[in-house]
């Protein structure tokens, strides 16, 4: 420790002091920041907002627009309706010459549907099982064949 201090000493006594760098003048990221902020600070300052506050955003779930009806809006309202009964009226003609519906059918489709996924499954079930045991006889053949 006392030799730590005596070369210490010895440079700070010393008349020839160290010469200046010139990175030590150079200007620091701590003055590039400063810059920034006092730029930044004049630009804010030169802006000038009046202080009107927009509105707030009106409630559309409270509120319910206004909707103006058009001619072209009333005719396709119309159309929709007339679509509509004409199709009531077709499933009505329907049922009075067949005297049923189609609920019937659309139950045992919906049934035929079901019954397919549920073979559909199993058959890919039983392709995976036999890829399984395929795999596994390669593997059997592969060790004995060392």
């Amino acid at each position: 420790m006392a030799t730590v201090n005596a070369i210490k000493n010895e440079y700070e006594a010393n008349p020839m002091k160290r010469f200046d760098l010139a990175t030590a003048t150079r200007p620091t990221v701590a003055k590039a920041h400063k810059v920034k902020e006092d730029v930044e600070k004049t630009f804010q300052d030169g802006l000038k907002f009046s202080g009107v506050k927009p509105r707030k955003m009106p409630d559309f779930e409270k509120n319910e627009a206004s909707v103006k009806l058009t001619v072209a809006a009333m005719k396709r309202e119309k159309h929709l309706i007339d679509a509509e009964e004409r199709e009531e009226a077709k499933k009505l003609d329907e049922m009075a010459m067949g005297l049923k519906d189609a609920s019937e059918f659309n139950r045992w489709k919906a049934e035929m549907n079901e019954k397919d996924d549920i073979e559909r499954l199993e058959h890919i079930q039983k392709k995976k099982i036999e890829m399984e045991l395929a795999r596994e006889q390669a593997i059997i053949a592969q060790k004995n064949k060392e």
